[in-house]
């Protein structure tokens, strides 16, 4: 078990060019620059909007006495769960 995650964050970047190869082949250089282009703006501006909320449920956890943490995390697992949807579409 503990050999698949190196394994699989090993084999991540080849299944990232090999679907950047068919994506290419069938839309050729500019329509693969632009979907690349379009799909890195697009989870920049999604990011950075999911983002901008974050600071007022810290202060809302802070004033129920709670950790803010939970609401880090929560932001931190969305902008993972978006990335690895976003190469999956891809690839």
């Amino acid at each position: 078990m503990p050999l698949i995650l190196p394994f699989f964050l090993l084999a991540l970047p080849a299944i990232e060019i090999a679907g950047f190869v068919v994506i290419g082949d069938r839309l050729g250089v500019s329509g693969t620059l632009l979907a690349t282009f379009g799909t890195a703006a697009l989870g920049l501006f999604t990011l950075r909007f999911q983002v901008a909320s974050l600071p007022a449920r810290a202060r809302a956890a802070f004033a129920r006495n709670e950790p803010p943490v939970a609401e880090a995390m929560v932001e931190l697992l969305r902008a993972l769960g978006r990335e690895v949807r976003r190469v999956r579409i891809i690839a």
